[in-house]
């Protein structure tokens, strides 16, 4: 199965966090070193990564942390600051889930490393199921209207309909005002070889009374798996 780069766009690598920089898409595929946790706070910060991209750094973050840190004696301590400093990057959307996980797998005496990665491979596990069962729902020559950008699911849901025969295209919303829809939806569908069209925002309710549109699939910028899925 191909994935678009967006669907786990954070990787740590050795002693390193590399985060793809998703304000350079789609002139040029970048990726952010990063060293610490408070470098990541300030990839946060400036939106350089969003949805599922977050919720990787945050927990590769406190892994790399966590291996400078576990001989330690007031480690518990260290991770509780890390901890504070996440839950207060963004107002608008908490990472306390994340970090509270975080903090009961060390009082359990859980190895972090064993936990979080534990962690992840059953997000990207309960990523392709959720693609799955959104694929489910699909018909053939279906022309679905999406808003925003759920991180590489979207085209894993369309790679599952191309691979059953199911034929399908897309029109995408720009979303301002960071154009998710434009510059990340609309970028990877292409990618991947699917019929894509950009329209702006205020078009929706035309393209919808034209009958253009079979089904509608928003994606949110939250802390859910991947980001949460409407489709209807």
């Amino acid at each position: 199965m191909k994935y678009s780069p967006l669907f786990w766009p954070i990787q740590l690598k050795g002693k390193l966090i590399y985060v793809l920089d998703e304000t350079k898409l789609p002139q040029k595929l970048a990726y952010i070193k990063v060293k610490d946790y408070k470098a990541a706070l300030s990839v946060i910060k400036e939106m350089k990564t969003r949805a599922a991209g977050q919720v990787l750094l945050v927990m590769y973050a406190f892994l790399l942390e966590y291996s400078r840190n576990k001989g330690k004696n007031n480690l518990e301590q260290i991770l509780s600051w890390i901890a504070d400093a996440f839950n207060t990057v963004r107002p608008t959307l908490s990472f306390k889930f994340l970090t509270d996980l975080v903090l009961r797998m060390h009082k359990q005496g859980i190895p972090l490393d064993k936990g979080i990665l534990g962690f992840l491979d059953g997000l990207k596990t309960k990523a392709y199921q959720q693609a799955k069962v959104c694929a489910e729902l699909i018909n053939d020559k279906d022309v679905i209207l999406t808003h925003c950008n759920i991180s590489g699911l979207m085209p894993l849901i369309a790679e599952i309909c191309r691979e059953k025969g199911t034929t399908i295209s897309f029109i995408v919303t720009e979303t301002r005002p960071y154009l998710q829809g434009a510059r990340l939806t609309a970028w990877e569908l292409s990618e991947a070889g699917f019929d894509t069209t950009v329209i702006s925002d205020n078009m929706v309710a035309q393209v919808m009374k034209e009958g253009k549109v079979s089904k509608v699939i928003v994606g949110a910028d939250n802390l859910a798996l991947n980001g949460d899925i409407a489709i209807k």
